[in-house]
């Protein structure tokens, strides 16, 4: 049986003490890691660094052996009801088996037991170290990629952003944070045309993909915002067009001031998508002549 104590440094009044865990391994791993954890031993997890803090603590953390074996890993803690990482661990076990160390982190068992000196119970799931999380705006086409063979899998993610997209150094990409992940069958109806305005959501088929796509950029925002509103930019491609939406939609600002925004708004879009302007078909440029009603 595979035993592991956690020692997780908590600061508290100024005064240093550690939470100590006592924790039995509930369910066990397949061996897919080279750097393979020793099985049938005795564990101990300390140096402990907290990462996030939420209904769960995620922690980076030297991982020993009573051989002396040593490995960085991380590990996902719960106290109390700790369902959430049990059904992760699952997922782990299942559906996500065949994508340890490629699309997911190598799953390193789940763990329970209680917290010393008192009868509260806790559960940890250890995972491999892949990197640290995205933490910038989700412009990754590989994550998305990553996501859609999650799907292929039978997985929804039902929590995908930038916080659960982990990067290593060598820019590999996993994706974490399966506690709200439930069974899926994928009705994706067409393929991704990169750059391109989105089509309707109704006729994409699947939610989570359509939105991690708009997320990340794929395809070119059709709506923004204009005029304390939003409009869609496809259809006011130019000066002429977008000042008319405007005169219609918010009639409390002046003509002039109309036309002030609807100018910032198309400089902007056209520099931040200027390498895709020609997939779109959008005008570069515009006259600078603009009929206002009498």
């Amino acid at each position: 049986m595979t035993t592991l104590q956690l020692n997780i440094v908590a600061l508290e009044d100024e005064l240093l003490d550690y939470g100590y865990y006592d924790l039995v391994q509930s369910t066990p791993f397949p061996s897919t890691d080279p750097e393979q954890i020793p099985v049938r031993s005795s564990l101990t997890f300390y140096s402990a660094q907290l990462l996030h803090s939420g209904k769960s603590q995620v922690y980076r953390g030297t991982l020993r052996d009573a051989a002396g074996f040593e490995k960085v890993v991380i590990c996902k803690l719960i106290e109390g009801d700790y369902f959430s990482v049990e059904y992760e661990a699952d997922l782990y076990c299942t559906k996500l088996s065949q994508a340890q160390g490629t699309f997911v982190p190598r799953f390193y068992g789940l763990y329970t037991g209680t917290i010393r000196g008192s009868d509260k119970p806790a559960a940890c799931i250890l995972l491999e170290d892949c990197g640290d999380p995205l933490n910038r705006p989700l412009y990754e086409q590989t994550a998305v990629l990553v996501l859609v063979h999650i799907h292929v899998l039978g997985i929804s993610h039902n929590d995908f952003g930038p916080q659960h997209v982990i990067v290593d150094a060598q820019q590999n990409i996993r994706i974490v944070g399966f506690d709200r992940a439930n069974s899926h069958t994928c009705e994706r109806t067409m393929k991704v045309t990169p750059y391109h305005f989105p089509p309707k959501a109704s006729e994409f088929g699947c939610q989570e993909i359509y939105e991690a796509l708009l997320m990340a950029e794929i395809w070119t925002p059709s709506l923004v915002a204009f005029l304390g509103g939003v409009v869609l930019i496809e259809s006011t491609p130019d000066l002429e067009s977008l000042v008319a939406f405007g005169q219609h939609t918010a009639r409390e600002f002046s003509d002039d001031y109309i036309e002030k925004e609807a100018r910032e708004l198309l400089a902007w879009f056209r520099e931040r998508y200027k390498d895709r302007l020609a997939i779109l078909g959008f005008p570069e440029t515009d006259s600078d002549d603009v009929e206002t009603p009498d």
